[in-house]
């Protein structure tokens, strides 16, 4: 594979970005449980302007290729070909050309989006307070409340870049839809009206 194209999708991903994509818990520290070794205290620390990643209670490093990697047992090829398509960085990773896309600053379109995925954040975090009322059992209760304050927790990237945001959350905007879906029809108590969020994150995605 292409060396030229390995570094280019490193540069152009964040790897805290890519650890949430993992399902990595990355604290207020930056520090995840590494992928190399069995730990309960996070010992790998994310550098997220150099776009690396090393742990020091291995000494094990490297970028958000080597974490894909290591994470889910492949080979670098195999890492770098997922980011590539999972973020569609459209990466020739035989070629030697490698085409570099320069960042566009935000316009109305970027700005509808986040206004939309905004509101779909809104809706999960009002069935989030009103889970116990609505009869949600504990352990969705726990999940809404965790997956609620990561959201928050990625609020500017939400504004900055809210495709990417949905690509981040998107299985948790779906079981969201799943959840609510099975309440309604349980209890009958959110109206069969209302609009679903994950319709509108299935949008955004068909436009990215």
């Amino acid at each position: 594979m292409n060396s030229d194209a390995l570094r280019e999708i490193s540069r152009r991903v964040n790897i805290e970005d890519v650890a949430g994509y993992l399902g990595l818990t990355v604290n207020r520290a930056k520090y995840i449980c590494c992928p190399f070794h069995s730990e309960k205290t996070p010992s790998c620390k994310l550098y997220p302007e150099q776009g690396r990643f090393f742990c020091y209670g291995c000494n094990k490093g490297g970028d958000s290729i080597d974490l894909v990697a290591a994470v889910h047992g492949t080979s670098i090829a195999d890492a770098a070909a997922e980011l590539n398509s999972y973020y569609s960085l459209g990466i020739d990773l035989n070629g030697r050309q490698v085409k570099k896309i320069r960042k566009k600053k935000p316009n109305s379109l970027q700005v509808d989006e986040s206004e939309q995925v905004k509101r779909a954040v809104d809706a999960f975090a009002d069935t989030a307070r009103e889970a116990r009322r609505l009869g949600i059992s504990e352990q969705y209760i726990t999940w809404f409340d965790e997956v609620h304050q990561a959201m928050l927790e990625d609020d500017n990237l939400r504004r900055s870049d809210p495709a990417l945001f949905v690509r981040i959350y998107r299985r948790e905007f779906d079981r969201y839809a799943d959840i609510r879906e099975k309440y309604t029809r349980i209890r009958d108590v959110i109206s069969r009206s209302a609009e679903y969020p994950a319709g509108e994150i299935l949008e955004i995605l068909g436009r990215s």
